[in-house]
């Protein structure tokens, strides 16, 4: 497949880019690898995210439990668990910001599982905006 193909085929796609890294050699992988991450695909994002550590009670269907949120934006937040979840899988979650009176009830879905915990996306539209979590941001670090 040429790059200037019109169509381009997922799968063809993929293999084509693992071809091209594995006739990389190791430091040329590594160097990729290192942008990737460094880049994290900026630009992707709909909303910034904000580093924050704080409990959050979480509700499923067949259990209810405390864990931490690792970081926060406007569209979903990062959960650090050991609990295993499944892509799509619905959760309620219950947390107030540090500095905040304001108690958000939120419903969520996991869009990426991975070893240190789960990626939630916001079903429902909150009022997270960019706003209220620089505020946010502001006072932890000050305080």
């Amino acid at each position: 497949m040429k790059p200037s193909s019109k169509h381009f085929d997922k799968i063809d796609v993929t293999s084509r880019l693992i071809n091209m890294v594995l006739d990389m050699s190791i430091k040329n992988q590594i160097n990729l690898l290192k942008q990737l991450d460094k880049s994290n695909f900026e630009g992707t994002r709909k909303h910034t995210r904000k580093p924050y550590v704080f409990v959050v009670d979480c509700d499923t269907d067949d259990m209810f439990f405390q864990e931490y949120i690792r970081d926060i934006s406007g569209g979903g937040i990062f959960l650090r668990s050991e609990q295993p979840f499944s892509v799509g899988q619905e959760i309620k979650m219950t947390f107030q910001l540090p500095s905040h009176d304001q108690v958000f009830n939120i419903l969520g879905k996991v869009v990426r599982s991975c070893k240190d915990g789960v990626g939630i996306q916001f079903i429902r539209h909150v009022a997270l905006d960019e706003n209220l979590l620089q505020m946010e941001a502001r006072a932890a670090s000050n305080g």
